[in-house]
């Protein structure tokens, strides 16, 4: 695994330093993290991009979450780690916008934890063909956001942890798109 610098903060997200991505994993320590959804609008409906993680991830390998999730590093700001990671996962290159962000903690079987200010961004695309990195994921697909609330409904086992967190401050968002002539 490579094993970059996080970003340690406080409550309020105010920087504390930085520590190498697994420490962070291994200690529970609080640090900033992103999740981007895509979603583009068929018809009269939107579709969300999906990804199942590739098995062979730290955590969570093999569960389906949104189409990309990372930390930024020391360097970067959220929007510009995150439109960089988009690219290198799911090689799709498109402007994000922020949609809000959220605290979660979890704890997965392999004694690593999750306790992440997760910032939640959105963004376009309109393609079928999406040329994912193997390595990050190992499936993904287009989905109604009717289907994807049944499914996570049905088999919230299917998903992530935070996936449902992210998924509740995102659907307000793309809800707003519907009289929004631009979707962007």
């Amino acid at each position: 695994m490579n094993n970059p610098h996080v970003v340690l903060i406080t409550p309020d997200d105010e920087v504390l330093g930085t520590i190498d991505k697994l420490s962070a994993h291994q200690y529970a320590m609080l640090h900033r993290a992103f999740s981007v959804f895509i979603y583009r609008r068929r018809q009269d409906r939107f579709e969300i991009l999906l990804q199942q993680r590739q098995q062979s991830k730290y955590h969570s390998g093999g569960l389906w979450t949104n189409t990309c999730c990372s930390h930024p590093t020391p360097e970067e700001s959220v929007v510009s780690a995150a439109e960089r990671r988009l690219y290198e996962e799911m090689g799709i290159k498109t402007t994000l916008h922020t949609v809000g962000k959220f605290h979660y903690v979890a704890v997965f079987n392999n004694g690593l934890f999750e306790n992440e200010l997760d910032y939640v961004l959105a963004g376009t695309y309109e393609s079928d063909t999406i040329p994912f990195n193997q390595d990050e994921a190992q499936a993904v697909q287009w989905v109604t956001l009717a289907y994807l609330k049944q499914w996570v409904h049905d088999e919230p086992e299917q998903f992530t942890p935070w996936f449902q967190q992210a998924l509740r401050l995102f659907i307000p968002y793309l809800e707003s798109r519907v009289t929004d002539k631009t979707v962007s």
